[in-house]
């Protein structure tokens, strides 16, 4: 399911199973169609031809995520919505989350490795990488997965606590945590997505 991210895998995929369902119903998608005005006077290959169209939307349909369903749901062809779930992915570029306080830009969500950490208040998301962020002092926390060196980070704008950088971890376990940052979900927002 396309939700925004890896484009490319997604666009293969989904290529790959319209041509496994026939030729037509992948022609239908890369060619211009115009639906019947009325279906009733309609001739025997122009009812096939709007028929593969509704194959290949219900397949494009299902093969994405809500937020992508609702840019292109109202169009009426596969052709339309191939082309409108490229142009949006290509053209909205990556997703960015920002300080709750000053939006500035600090991480980006192709960069989440996991959505299963606590921070202080609450959910955290571990990322490979930060920007705008200013890095605090070091200190050993006994976080729960054991001791840790870690650092706060701070919204380089306003200055905001935003979560914590791992610089060292302990346990061998946990040493794929070193170099990542957790950012605090009530501290960052979702931006222009």
């Amino acid at each position: 399911m396309f939700d925004g991210e890896d484009f490319s895998y997604w666009k293969s995929r989904t290529k790959t199973y319209l041509l496994s369902q026939g030729r037509v119903i992948w022609e239908i998608v890369e060619q211009e169609y115009v639906v019947p005005q009325d279906l009733n006077t309609a001739s025997a290959g122009e009812l096939v031809t709007y028929e593969n169209n509704f194959k290949a939307v219900n397949i494009l349909l299902s093969a994405l995520g809500r937020s992508e369903y609702d840019r292109v749901a109202h169009l009426d062809t596969a052709q339309a919505m191939g082309g409108d779930a490229v142009m949006a992915a290509e053209l909205v570029g990556p997703r960015v989350y920002s300080c709750c306080h000053c939006r500035n830009h600090v991480c980006l969500h192709d960069d989440i490795i996991s959505k299963a950490f606590q921070g202080r208040n609450g959910r955290a998301f571990l990322f490979s990488h930060a920007m705008n962020i200013t890095v605090g002092t070091k200190e050993d926390r006994h976080l729960m997965t054991g001791l840790h060196t870690v650092a706060d980070i701070y919204c380089r704008d306003c200055r905001e606590i935003l979560g914590w950088k791992y610089e060292r971890a302990y346990e061998e376990s946990q040493r794929y945590k070193e170099g990542k940052f957790i950012f605090e979900k009530a501290k960052i927002v979702k931006e222009n997505w």
